[in-house]
């Protein structure tokens, strides 16, 4: 049950839609050296966690004790500790995390990364707490019904330890239960809201054909050998002329065999020199993930309706046949407004962010992690299996009730 409990509050905590998607596209872009630079920066500034060996019994901490601020907002330590119990558990059992202090890379370990993760959720809570007048939101009668029962699972289940240093009760694990649930519904009705005020341009820049197309290359290279390695390079010379003659040779009875009612699929998966055989592109030639194809290909794409297969489309790359399949994919069109809604709500939340200083006192910031007893695996791993079982029977027990 305890981890019943964990995986569905983790499931609700929206730090990945806000400030850790900062960090997560960071981490994607920067380089290996800016990483490094940024990490020894960042050591000359801030303490790497301190990690305890399994065993190490907790700290104490006071739960009425203000251990962070956010602007004017002081949050305790119930507050904090409550995210951080539940990250902790959680990232243990679904990464295996057996040692905190394990580097993600030089200088920033498991124990760092939690830490702002946990640090992100408070703040979220927050950010989302602060709106809070501007939307109609409210625990349903069964959801305050649930809670009496699962806050009281809950606090059963904790081992004593953590119960008794991070001073949890009934009423400041209510109060996080209550939080979790709220903010949760404020960021829905805001993201409604934001989803509602989008442009018509903006919703255009959301709709997307679905094609796919066969690419004959005319990239003509050859390998010039030296005495230490090869190098590939453009040969602009007849040769190079005459093989793009050869491919468009190629691309026209590939064009006739498509126009004779051949499968486009399997002529792809023959003749194409692309990667991808199906793509989604909107007016302006985006995909759904950001990237632009060329003028060339969209134009193509713009002509096209539904069913409809195109002439030889000349790039730079070789010959196009492309085919429609949908003029408007709708789950293509989901994926972009839910990039372009989240989009936004970051953008206001680091406006919001710029705002609101945050601080957290050395309470939090010293706090010792203390590594898990991997003895215990074995007999944790048994009590998933069961918790599994009984998790996926209150998952069919939930469809046949809305099915009902």
């Amino acid at each position: 049950m305890k981890s019943s409990w964990i995986k569905r509050t983790m499931s609700l905590f929206l730090a990945g839609a806000l400030s850790v998607s900062m960090l997560a596209g960071c981490s994607q872009n920067e380089t290996d050296e800016e990483t490094q630079a940024a990490s020894d920066e960042s050591q000359e500034a801030v303490q790497s966690a301190v990690v305890a060996e399994a065993g190490t019994p907790l700290e104490q901490v006071d739960p009425t004790e203000i251990i962070a601020t956010i602007g004017e907002k002081e949050i305790p330590a119930s507050e904090v500790f409550y995210v951080y119990y539940l990250m902790k558990t959680g990232l243990e059992q679904s990464a295996g995390i057996s040692d905190w202090g394990t580097e993600l890379y030089s200088g920033y370990t498991y124990a760092d990364y939690m830490k702002t993760l946990v640090e992100n959720q408070i703040v979220t809570f927050e950010y989302l707490d602060s709106m809070m007048d501007n939307y109609d939101v409210a625990l349903t009668e069964e959801e305050q019904e649930n809670a009496v029962s699962e806050v009281q699972t809950f606090l059963d289940s904790m081992p004593a330890e953590y119960k008794d240093a991070f001073g949890f009760n009934e009423e400041n694990i209510r109060e996080m239960y209550d939080k979790t649930f709220l903010t949760n519904k404020v960021y829905s009705a805001y993201s409604d809201e934001v989803e509602s005020n989008l442009t018509d341009e903006e919703l255009a820049d959301c709709k997307f054909k679905e094609v796919q197309h066969i690419l004959i290359s005319t990239r003509y290279t050859e390998t010039t050998q030296t005495s230490e390695d090869s190098e590939e390079t453009e040969d602009t010379t007849a040769e190079a002329e005459s093989f793009k003659e050869d491919q468009k040779k190629v691309a026209e009875e590939v064009l006739q065999k498509v126009n004779d009612g051949e499968d486009f699929e399997t002529l792809a998966d023959e003749y194409t020199a692309d990667s991808g055989v199906t793509y989604y592109v909107n007016e302006k030639g985006q995909t759904p993930d950001g990237s632009t194809m060329v003028s060339e290909f969209t134009d193509a794409v713009n002509q096209l309706h539904e069913g409809e297969v195109s002439g030889l489309v000349e790039t730079e790359y070789g010959y196009h046949i492309i085919k429609c399949i949908s003029e408007d994919n709708q789950d293509a069109a989901d994926q972009a407004i839910s990039t372009l809604v989240a989009s936004k709500i970051q953008e206001n939340y680091s406006t919001w962010l710029s705002e609101n200083e945050v601080s957290f006192t050395d309470v939090w910031q010293n706090y010792p992690i203390v590594n898990p007893d991997v003895s215990d695996e074995t007999s944790e791993e048994s009590s998933e299996s069961s918790e599994s079982d009984e998790s996926q029977s209150e998952t069919e027990a939930e469809t046949e009730t809305e099915a009902e």
